[in-house]
């Protein structure tokens, strides 16, 4: 985008529908209706849109001043006395964004960029115009970016100067007397980046990859650049033919060092701009189009809805196509919006009492909108926010003052930033799927398009037969449930994950997470969408409750039962005054408490309520290994510190009972919904005996107070590993590591019956491990694991320690990428010595995402290892599990 300090929001332009060379080219997305009734419909398809070779790489625009926060130099992204981003943006970054594109430096700011001048001691950078007329120190210069790029696991995209010479413009083409210095500094900005110490690329009699050497860097090995930024605008702004003869100039010389860089040149900028738009990148694409790797193009909306600014795709699309088929390319360049954010309409960039209007609520579902439409358009090979910077209208972290302004002292994500982090963690690795889509049009978005719609909406999947999932923008001011027809969805009871961003000007921004039970029949289940925001909703297992919302009936609670436990109450089960006040359905649970006296008031499921998954022979009881969580969400009102929660009972088959699994006690927390969650493997807490039964139960421990209930799941997590209890052979490999030898035997538990697996090591040195690894478990430790490296994980080992030295024994995961090799960030558990015989868990909790940093997974392994030179170590289950994920249709 151009610099803020000179350019205006979209104030007084004309509102009509877009023009572009003087015909109306047709967006394209999804196939969708809108309707003037009250609820949507969302058809999944069977075709694969995009799929995981060709995935949407989001990122931003990092423009290098706003970034380091101005002529200071210091700011909440960027220190400068310790040289480095903060932690807090690089911990938000590092957890939803590895593998994303960061272009620098940034936007018009990569017009009057001097490389040399960002380089070696930060004493001594002279000052770079950095605000039209102000100049800065770059304290965070080119290796400071490529350091950061590397930190968050991301992609670098270099912007080469084919602009300036020292700030000064230059005209024409290639005949201006100063390109030829213009054109030496851009490949010895390259030769900086990537040659060899002894390569002189641009002739000049210096070795830049020399100069990087005694930096302190070996080479980045960049691989794609942008050529200049919006280099048409302004009245002296190129021609396409001037603009096009300096990137073929540029292409050329720097093919012949690196034969495998990737060019980007740029469209013509402004698209509302309706003289001859699509004039500028036809001709770019008819010099220079056989050498790009793609056409940039800068989209800015909620000024121009986002139809009316994707005609620009689509125009793009047709005339890249066209190319390709007239001149017989052997590749298809791609599309790269290396800039895109909300810009509303009537506000102007320099009255800073507007600029929080782009990154709020509305900026989130502008962003959410527009990107879920791109997923849909494979040509579209990347989507860059513009900015991650701290002192423009576009601040992603900024606090928000009273009057709209931005107070850049504090980080707070806003959400927007929290939106893209969302879409990032759920579009990476994923099939983008077609559909068809119902949507009520209550807002009146998109008319000039004659099809106004409040919902966007994109079907995704993780693998052929991974989870299912939607992506959702609502623009309306309204609830909407949303009939959600999925090929593959068997009826039942499952459910739904739902992740919403919330916040507003105040509070910054956060993601919720909410467990839905959904009913499905005949290929259809229903979920909620909440007014205006960015959701998504993915199918996380079966539910084995049922009923979970109390949907089943008008006048009593189906698969429940209430139990006063000595005390007294009120039980109701009703519709919300509205579908709002519901977390899902029409129903909810409304419990008093109406005496003081008396022990607890409950709610209650188990088998002879009508559910046979919490039987003696339910699934429970047979896979009583397994870890299995129960959710529900409550709001309360009054109640005194005995409060209220939700707990899963066990009872052994002799009727005893055996032990309960209890969430956090509730707040009073009026009339905000708040999410309850127990957690149990039953295993660990039998005994060796067989399991009964299992209660759920949501309890009023207060003597006084009331609580609404909805939306209750039971859910058992999935383990995807092979043999987890050693009852079969196969699957586990002995290993010496490090000279370690020793003996590796299966046996009987004798009280419990638990089959375990002994490690005892004979050597002095090394380790004894017993491995799974993704060469024999392909499905569990390859495949799934890839493809949902966003999920958080967790390796669990029920183990038993006896004699241990200091050595002592853990479980390990080890993680290989196809770059690298090992990944030294591989997490281990607590290393356990000593030891009586007591079985007890480890776990370890991961994210795969961050273990690898944006590199791709070869495989992975786990391993049961014991370093002790004393006593036995014994392994009874092993469990690799998504913490939010159970089995899947």
């Amino acid at each position: 985008m151009p610099h803020h300090a000179t350019h205006r929001f979209l104030s007084g332009l004309c509102a009509a529908g877009l023009v572009i060379a003087g015909t109306i080219v047709s967006g394209y997305a999804q196939g969708y209706t809108s309707t003037a009734a009250s609820s949507a419909q969302i058809t999944v398809g069977t075709s694969v849109i995009r799929d995981t070779t060709n995935p949407l790489q989001l990122g931003f625009n990092v423009e290098w001043a706003d970034f380091q926060g101005g002529s200071s130099g210091d700011g909440i992204l960027w220190d400068s006395t310790s040289q480095a981003p903060t932690s807090d943006l690089t911990g938000f970054l590092q957890d939803g964004f590895p593998g994303s594109m960061y272009r620098y430096p940034g936007g018009t700011l990569s017009n009057l960029f001097e490389w040399k001048h960002s380089i070696g001691a930060v004493g001594s950078r002279a000052g770079m115009n950095a605000n039209y007329g102000s100049s800065y120190v770059a304290t965070f210069g080119l290796d400071e970016f490529m350091a950061f790029v590397n930190q968050v696991g991301g992609t670098p995209l270099i912007q080469l100067n084919i602009a300036s010479v020292d700030g000064v413009g230059l005209i024409g083409g290639t005949t201006d007397p100063n390109w030829a210095e213009c054109k030496k500094r851009a490949l010895g900005l390259m030769e900086y980046l990537n040659a060899p110490a002894t390569a002189d690329w641009n002739g000049d009699g210096t070795y830049d990859g020399q100069t990087r050497q005694t930096n302190g860097h070996s080479a980045y090995n960049v691989q794609i650049v942008e050529l200049g930024n919006e280099l048409d605008l302004g009245a002296s702004g190129l021609s396409a033919t001037d603009y096009s003869a300096r990137c073929a100039d540029i292409i050329t010389t720097l093919r012949a060092k690196m034969p495998n860089l990737k060019f980007i040149a740029h469209a013509r900028t402004n698209p509302w701009d309706t003289s001859g738009w699509a004039a500028f990148h036809q001709t770019v694409l008819a010099q220079v189009g056989s050498n790009l790797t793609g056409i940039a193009w800068h989209p800015y909306y909620d000024g121009y809805d986002i139809p009316d600014m994707l005609k620009c795709d689509g125009q793009i699309y047709n005339d890249i196509n066209s190319a390709v088929t007239a001149n017989s390319w052997t590749t298809t360049p791609g599309i790269y919006v290396t800039e895109h954010g909300r810009w509303p309409w009537g506000t102007t960039v320099g009255a800073n009492t507007t600029w929080s209007m782009t990154t709020d609520i509305a900026g989130s579902i502008g962003a959410g909108d527009f990107l879920i439409t791109q997923a849909f358009r494979p040509e579209v090979k990347a989507d860059l926010d513009h900015a991650l910077g701290s002192v423009s209208p576009w601040a992603l972290f900024d606090v928000v003052n009273a009057d709209g302004s931005y107070n850049i002292s504090t980080f707070q994500p806003r959400p927007l930033a929290y939106t893209l982090r969302l879409l990032n963690r759920t579009l990476y690795q994923a099939q983008v799927i077609g559909t068809t889509l119902v949507t009520p049009r209550a807002s009146n978005y998109g008319t000039s398009q004659s099809n106004p719609y409040d919902l966007r909406v994109a079907a995704y999947r993780y693998g052929a037969s991974g989870s299912n999932g939607l992506l959702v923008a609502n623009r309306a001011t309204a609830r909407y449930p949303l009939k959600w027809i999925l090929p593959s969805w068997v009826s039942g009871e499952w459910v739904v994950r739902q992740e919403s961003v919330g916040g507003d000007d105040t509070t910054g921004g956060s993601i919720v997470r909410r467990y839905l039970p959904v009913t499905v029949a005949s290929n259809q289940g229903t979920v909620p969408v909440q007014a205006r925001g960015v959701f998504n909703y993915t199918v996380v297992g079966q539910n084995l409750l049922v009923n979970g919302g109390f949907e089943s009936s008008s006048t009593s609670s189906t698969g429940w039962e209430v139990r006063t436990n000595g005390g007294s109450g009120s039980f109701t089960l009703s519709a919300g005054s509205s579908t709002a006040n519901t977390v899902e359905g029409a129903n909810l649970v409304h419990m008093a408490r109406t005496s003081t006296a008396g022990g607890g008031y409950e709610l209650a499921q188990t088998y002879w309520n009508g559910n046979g998954n919490l039987s003696s022979t339910g699934v429970m009881a047979l896979n009583p290994w397994d870890s299995y969580v129960l959710r529900g969400h409550v709001r309360t009102t009054g109640l005194n510190a005995s409060s209220a929660s939700i707990r899963l009972q066990l009872f052994d088959i002799n009727g005893n009972v055996s032990s309960a699994a209890s969430s956090a006690a509730a707040t009073n927390s009026g009339s905000t919904w708040q999410t309850l969650s127990a957690e149990v493997v039953p295993g660990s807490l039998l005994n060796g005996i067989a399991l009964g039964r299992v209660e759920a139960i949501l309890g009023i421990g207060s003597s006084v107070g009331s609580l609404d209930a909805d939306g209750f799941t039971l859910i058992r997590r999935q383990n995807w590993l092979q043999n987890p209890g050693f009852t079969t052979g196969g699957s586990w490999s002995p290993r010496g590591e490090g000279s370690g030898t020793g003996t590796i035997t299966i046996a009987a538990d004798a009280a419990t019956g638990l089959h375990y697996a002994r490690l005892v090591k004979t050597s002095t040195a090394g380790d004894i491990a017993y491995v799974q690894s993704g060469g024999t478990n392909l499905a569990g430790l390859s495949s799934i694991f890839s493809l949902r490296q966003s999920e958080k994980w967790r390796l669990r080992a029920h183990v038993r320690a006896t004699g241990l030295n200091s050595s002592g024994a853990k479980i390990r995961l080890q993680v290989f990428d196809t770059i690298n090799g090992f990944r030294s960030s591989s997490p281990s558990s607590a290393t356990v010595t000593g030891g009586t015989g007591t079985w007890q868990d480890l776990t370890i909790d991961f994210c795969p995402r961050q273990i690898l940093n944006g590199n791709p997974l070869n495989y992975a392994e786990v391993l049961l290892t014991n370093s002790s030179t004393a006593g036995t170590f014994d392994v009874g289950w092993v469990s690799l599990e998504a913490l939010d994920v159970g089995t899947t249709p």
